[in-house]
């Protein structure tokens, strides 16, 4: 008779860290790609880009300004970063999609810069893309704070 409440724990263990791992591998999945985009980014990289954004792309920098998949594209053929590197990142998934919140520090042609992001992924066709983005400077770490 206790056999089968000690099958039944083994199970819950078992898929409980099947679970586990699927999420870490979404995680690590999610971050790969967000580490991508970084890159192409840093490296001027519009072939990448082109496959990382999705075709309703939408960001919002640290200045107000809006773009859209095209307008990315086209800074990013001479636009040159120094440096860009994620201090912290959490992940969080709903319905297909993933939601990166973070923060990053960049050094670009006005001086290093902290920001707060969240950029949205979608899963589409076999693999994840950004939907959307947004960055904004940390107003602890601006100048003269």
């Amino acid at each position: 008779m206790r056999t089968i409440p000690v099958i039944i724990s083994a199970a819950i263990l078992v898929f409980g860290s099947m679970l586990c791992q699927q999420v870490n591998l979404k995680k690590h999945n999610i971050l790969k790609v967000d580490e991508d985009f970084q890159l192409a980014k840093i490296n001027n990289d519009t072939l990448s880009l082109d496959k990382i954004l999705a075709e309703e792309f939408s960001e919002m920098n640290q200045y107000g300004v809006k773009r859209n998949k095209a307008k990315m594209k086209e800074l990013f053929s001479y636009f040159k970063l120094q440096s860009l590197k994620t201090d912290s990142s959490k992940v969080e998934f709903a319905n297909g999609t993933a939601v990166v919140t973070g923060s990053q520090r960049e050094i670009n042609p006005i001086g290093e810069e902290f920001m707060f992001f969240q950029r949205v992924y979608i899963y589409r066709a076999g693999r994840w893309q950004l939907f959307a983005s947004i960055q904004f400077l940390d107003p602890n770490r601006m100048a003269g704070n």
